[in-house]
Order: structure tokens, then sequence, then C-alpha cells
């Protein structure tokens, strides 16, 4: 890792990024970014050059397992190139195969405006690269994101269309079968054969193949064997969501639905298959059952994916269910409308245009609903993610009550209900905090410190960092989702430098805080404005704090001790806000970048007042002008926490900064060795965990 590789073999992957492509070579995942790479396509063999670097280990509870997702593709290392050399060309159908790929691409920009060509390319190629991230978290927050998938609906309508077309034709059955098996095949490789593509695909296969054989094809025999297919090859993907997601969603519409018709549904037939209803009672009466249907569906496939969407992501979509109920039957007109447009445009674009007006049409629907649905109250429920045992307790209960479900005929509906429904709230509470967390994350180099009690206040001090690029969206939010906590009561900023409120920011821009405090010293200048003034907007309360203010809930108490006047001198960072949070009886002092010169001005505030601590988050990342002896003899810290990036270009945290800390007694510990570290405070006693040990 980190040395220059030579890399020669077949490529078998190619992405577009917004600078260059990414080609996948064995198991070596190559960025380049030269024009002439853009040529290049799978099945070509190429020579490259580059550093090679691992994937990176999640620092942060809930922030995304790089490590994990790619190993589960069978990918071991990136390699930036610097160097890549064509050595032959690819075999003549793959090169075919894949400028359709990029042709039909072209049609679709064309065609359409730029945002629903992105998302009609990733709905019909499974091309991501061109979807916009506004609309891939409007659907996934409104519950609709796995229609951005390439799933069974897309296969299944490439497959059977063929497959019925044959037969409209006059063709036999088996003739049928084989049209429909090379049309699964050959969509499936043009889309990439992504997890739920490749799942389908096996599925329908063996759909076909038993026609074909005249054999009886069996679901359950078929989602297990695809299964086991896929994991021969890639392992790994028994513990990512796309694989559990995917196979969850046909268990639960297949096996758990056909269960719970059979209690639910008994005797419902629709009036049309009656004689002497009335036209009109005949209507209404087939639409209460196509409902009781659909909502019937819903629910089987939600009771067995909600575990894996709240080990995953941690919340659900409130409104998910209804959304799909309507909008998934639609995807028929836009898989099939898309295909049929694409395909005609590339012949004639006017012909293109003809088809794609409908799609554009539901497309614009689509995200709209979905907005809306956002809109409404409480449109996401966050409870975090739940422990192991609860979600082993939900599985095991679900599959007793399917078990009498099918068994005994005597099994009452409202008791099946009523044990499903506290199932399903059972996983849904939301853990609770016992005693005081403080929870310093890893945010590179910088500062985000999340502390909540179970009083029921939850806070942040800080949140920024100068090495990592977007930090509120990756690091801060998904570890506060994990939490469970999807607002802030407050967020203190102890001084106004990019590496303590670049992630800030973005907190106050997704309106996850309830009130932004800033320090009083800094009020006017051109940064403290700009805060508050996105804060106004997104209608967030605004507290100027100054010493001696502060908040107080139940057994906590957080005090601001620095600084007390307008401050003049030349180093900010020595006008850090200063912070002292006691709880039954534990004491912790955050000191934002503190160096020498504020140290003394604290120490001279304070000199007739005890400041011992249990607890120090150490200033500066540790450089060597913070934490002198003389502010540490005053303060005797039992635990040093020290938040700083790894193999960072200041060298924090400094080696006289550690043994001052070393020689004052404290115990060391810093988010570059350990990721996230976690300070649990229960009964006046402290435990330490760090995320990455």
């Amino acid at each position: 890792e980190g040395e220059m590789a030579t890399v020669t073999g077949k490529v078998t992957e190619v992405r577009k990024r917004t600078e260059g492509v990414s080609l996948l070579v064995e198991n070596i995942l190559i960025y380049a970014s030269f024009k002439e790479v853009e040529q290049f396509v799978p099945g070509c063999q190429i020579q490259a050059a580059g550093n090679l670097e691992s994937f990176s280990l999640p620092g942060n509870p809930g922030q995304f397992n790089e490590f994990s997702y790619y190993k589960s593709k069978n990918i071991d290392y990136i390699m930036w190139a610097e160097s890549v050399e064509l050595l032959s060309e690819a075999p003549p159908g793959s090169q075919w195969l894949y400028f359709l790929r990029e042709r039909l691409l072209q049609v679709y920009f064309v065609l359409l405006p730029e945002k629903e060509a992105g998302t009609l390319a990733a709905m019909i190629l499974g091309e991501k690269s061109e979807l916009l991230t506004e609309v891939k978290e409007v659907y996934q927050q409104a519950g609709i994101g796995h229609l951005l998938a390439i799933s069974g609906l897309h296969i299944s309508i490439a497959g059977m269309a063929v497959y019925r077309l044959i037969l409209l034709l006059r063709g036999r059955r088996k003739m049928a079968a084989a049209g429909g098996m090379i049309a699964l095949l050959f969509y499936g490789a043009l889309t990439g054969f992504s997890i739920s593509a490749s799942r389908a695909v096996i599925m329908l296969l063996l759909t076909l193949l038993a026609e074909l054989l005249g054999r009886t094809y069996d679901r359950e025999t078929a989602l297990a064997f695809s299964a086991i297919w896929i994991l021969l090859g890639q392992p790994g993907q028994l513990f990512q969501s796309g694989f559990l997601l995917s196979f969850g969603a046909v268990l639960g519409a297949g096996t758990v639905y056909s269960i719970l018709a059979g209690v639910y549904l008994k005797n419902e037939r629709l009036a049309t298959e009656r004689k002497g209803a009335w036209e009109f009672r005949r209507v209404l009466y087939d639409c209460a059952v196509w409902l009781k249907r659909a909502v019937l569906f819903q629910t089987a496939v939600s009771l067995v994916t909600l575990p894996i969407i709240l080990w995953f992501y941690y919340e659900i979509p409130v409104y998910g269910m209804v959304l799909n109920i309507f909008l998934v039957p639609l995807m028929v007109f836009i898989t099939g409308g898309g295909l049929i447009a694409g395909i005609l445009g590339m012949l004639y674009l006017p012909l293109g245009r003809f088809f794609i007006g409908g799609v554009w049409f539901l497309l614009r629907l689509y995200e709209m609903v979905a907005g809306v649905s956002l809109e409404l109250p409480f449109s996401l429920w966050n409870p975090g993610r739940p422990d192991f045992w609860k979600i082993l307790f939900y599985g095991i209960g679900l599959l007793v009550v399917l078990f009498y479900l099918m068994k005994k005929e005597a099994f009452k509906r409202s008791l099946a209900t009523m044990e499903l429904v506290f199932l399903v709230i059972f996983l849904l509470l939301p853990k609770n905090v016992e005693g005081l967390e403080i929870t310093v994350l890893d945010v590179g180099q910088g500062d985000g410190i999340f502390v909540s009690c179970e009083e029921g206040l939850n806070f942040m001090i800080d949140g920024g960092s100068s090495s990592e690029k977007e930090v509120g969206r990756y690091r801060l939010l998904p570890f506060m989702k994990y939490q469970g906590k999807r607002k802030l009561d407050y967020i203190f900023v102890s001084h106004l430098d990019e590496d303590h409120i670049s992630g800030v920011r973005e907190l106050l821009e997704d309106k996850c805080v309830s009130c932004l405090v800033l320090p009083a010293d800094r009020k006017g200048s051109e940064v403290a404005e700009e805060l508050a003034d996105t804060s106004a907007k997104c209608g967030i309360r605004v507290w100027w704090i100054k010493k001696g203010e502060g908040l107080q809930k139940g057994g906590l108490k957080l005090e601001c001790l620095t600084p007390d006047k307008l401050y003049t001198g030349e180093n900010e960072n020595a006008a850090s806000v200063v912070l002292l949070l006691e709880y039954e009886g534990f004491r912790g002092l955050f000191t934002g970048d503190l160096e020498k010169e504020g140290e003394q001005a604290f120490l001279a505030e304070y000199a007739a007042n005890s400041l011992d601590c249990d607890f120090l988050k150490v200033a500066h990342h540790g450089s060597k002008n913070s934490t002198t002896e003389e502010f540490l003899k005053r303060i005797t810290p039992e635990l040093a926490v020290i938040s700083s990036g790894k193999k960072n270009f200041y060298g924090h945290p400094h080696a006289q900064t550690l043994e001052r800390l070393k020689n004052a007694g404290c115990k060391i510990i810093g988010t570059a060795d350990y990721g996230a570290i976690t300070v649990k405070v229960r009964r006046g006693k402290m435990k330490v965990y760090g995320y990455a040990e």
C-alpha cells in the first residue's frame, strides 16, 4: 500500500466519474482521468501504473463501511493511475454491448431534461453516475429508493415481453421460453448484473427453464438457488444491505404474503369473478379488494425488510408503504416506455419523443409525490440502529406467528394482528441513553463532539474538518441517525476556524439543529454573521453565549467559562469558548483550540476556583502550543482525548504535548488511533470505548 505498482489484466467494468472513469481490473479499482481512457470498454486488456491504496474502515458508528462494501465485490485495492496503456482491444461483442449502452444513455439525454434523463438512466440502465444527488436523496428518504435500482420488475418486463411476443406470433412455448432466456441474459449484461438484477435474472431463468423442460417451478427453491449462486462468487454480499433487501423483499412478497393472504384475504374474490353483481357496486368492490391486497402485499414486504432497513439506515419513511402501493404499479409504464423510447430514439429521434412524454410525466410525478410526502409531519421515524438482540427477538417472533398462521386454522386473525403490531412497535422503539454519553467523533483533522444524557438533552460542541469533505453529510449526520437523534437541541461553536464549523454549516442547512450557540465575542465578525444568517434563513434560533451563561437539565449542567470580554488579540484560538460539563459528580472540560495565551488568561480568571476535572478534550488537536504544564497542574484530568487526523500535515498530536499529558498522569486516547471515542458516565463511574479498537 502506498507504493507504485503495475497492473496488467482485462477490464471487467467501466464507470464514468465526474473526472475521468473507473476501471475494474481483477481485484483493483483503477481511477484514471486521461482523455484517452474514456474510450476503453469492458473486455480490453490494459496495463496501468500508479499508487495502490486499501479501502478505509469506518471511524464512527453509522459511517459508511467502504472496506466492507468493496470487499463484498471482491475488490481489495484502489489505484490512482499515473499512466494507462491499451494492450489489446475488447472482443466485438463486448464493444457492441458497451456502445449500445452508451448510445441509449445519449438518447435519453437528448429526449429528456438533465434531471429526468439521469433518473431514467438509473432506472433502465443501472447507470447512476448521472443521477442527481438531490433526486437520489428524495427517493431514498421517501421510501422509494428501490425504484432506482434494476430489480425483478425491470428484468421481468425485458424477458417476459419477448416471451409473450413470441407466443403472440404463434410461436411454441419452448421457443418463447428460449427467446425469453436470451433476452434476460442480454438485459442483465446491458445493465451490469447488479445483485438485485442477478437475483431476478437467475429466478426468471429458472422459471423459463422449467417451461422449456416441462417441469414445475418452485419460488422458494429458485430464491435459495440464486442466493447460493451469488454468494459462491461474492460471499461478502451476505452482509450488504443490497443483497439482504433484494432477497428479503422477494421472501416477503412471495412466502410471507402467501401466508398472510391465506388468513386475511380468505374468501376475498374480485366481483368480476362473480355473477349478478351490479356494475357500479362491482367496480367499488374490486377497488376495495385490490387495495386490501396491495396493503397486505406491502405489509408482507415491510415485515421482512424492516429490521434490515433499521440496521443499515437507522430510519424509516413513515409514508413509504403508501407511496409504494400506488407508485410501484406505474413502474411498468416507466420501464416499458423508457425501453421503447430509447430503442426507437436510436433509430429516429421523433419516434422516441413520441413515447417519452408519458415517461417524463411519471418521473416528474414520482419526484413531486416523494417531495410532498417528506413535507408531511412525522415523515421520517429515526429510532437509530437497534441492538442485535432486538432484531433476533423480532425475527424469532415473526417466525412463530407465521408458523402458527400456516399450521393452525383456529389461530385468530385478531391475535396474529396484535402480535405482529407488538413486534413492529418493539423494534421501532428508540433506545434510551443511560446516564451521560460523550462521543468525540473521528472527523479527520478537526473537532466534533456529541453529548447526550438520559434527561433527553442532545447537543454538539463544534463540527468541522480540514481534511474531510462534506464531514456533516458523511460523518456527523450518519452518527446522529445511528443514535436515533435526527435533530440536535444545541450546537456550540468554540471558535470560527473551518476545521470546527465546516460540518456545522451542513447541519444548519439540513435543519438538524434547534439552536446555534456562537461566542458573543465574535459577534460582528464575517464568519459568525454568516452562520447567524444561515440559521435565520433556516428558522434556527441563535444564542450569543457569554461567560457565566449555560444550560441545565436534570443532573446535567453546562457552563461557559471563557472568554469574558471582546477579544482584541491576533490569536483567535486563544479566544476559544471553554465549556465545563458537570453531571452527577463528573466534570468534563472542552477547550476548543485554546492555546498558551488563552490558557494563561483562563487560569488567571479562575485563580481562586477549583478546576479539577475527570475529562479533558485536549485543545488544538494536541499542538505543542497548547495544554501547558501549568494548565495541566491546575485541572489534573484523569482522561485526555485528542481529536486529530491520521498522518495529518501538522504532526498533531505533538510529542511534547503527549509527554506533558503523560507526566500529568493522564490516560491518553486519540481519534487517529481509535476512531470515535465514547465516554459513558454511570453513577459517577467513567468507561471509555474506542470504535476502531
